[in-house]
């Protein structure tokens, strides 16, 4: 059985309840078309080399998105009044405007931060 962190993976999802989802573009499928079925009214920022996708509207059925505040704060970015919804990160677009799968290293390093999440 592979390692999952040498699994390629185009995205990973932080769903507010369930476990981190990683995903796939289909062939010909931008990174916003293929997030966009796991995160309502997409929306996006640059984190250095990753992306941040992101519900860009709150409605009244936001919840809070624990997972996403513990492993986006350990990456390094803090959302000052917490994520909200599903949050998906991926790889921030490269000089020739394609964006690749998720790096080995960012994948082992999301591996590590999700495995130690309570309740698994």
């Amino acid at each position: 059985m592979p390692n999952p962190s040498e699994t390629p993976a185009d995205f990973v999802v932080f769903p507010v309840d369930g476990p981190a989802v990683y995903g796939h573009r289909g062939p010909g499928e931008s990174p916003h078309q293929a997030i966009r079925a796991h995160v309502p009214d997409l929306g996006s920022q640059g984190a250095g080399r990753l992306r941040m996708w992101f519900s860009d509207t709150f409605g009244p059925d936001a919840r809070p998105n624990p997972l996403a505040d513990k492993v986006i704060g350990r990456l390094g970015y803090q959302h000052p009044t917490g994520w909200y919804g599903p949050v998906a990160l991926s790889m921030e677009e490269n000089h020739s405007g394609e964006v690749p799968p998720l790096s080995p290293e960012v994948r082992a390093t999301l591996d590590e931060l999700v495995e130690r999440q309570p309740g698994r």
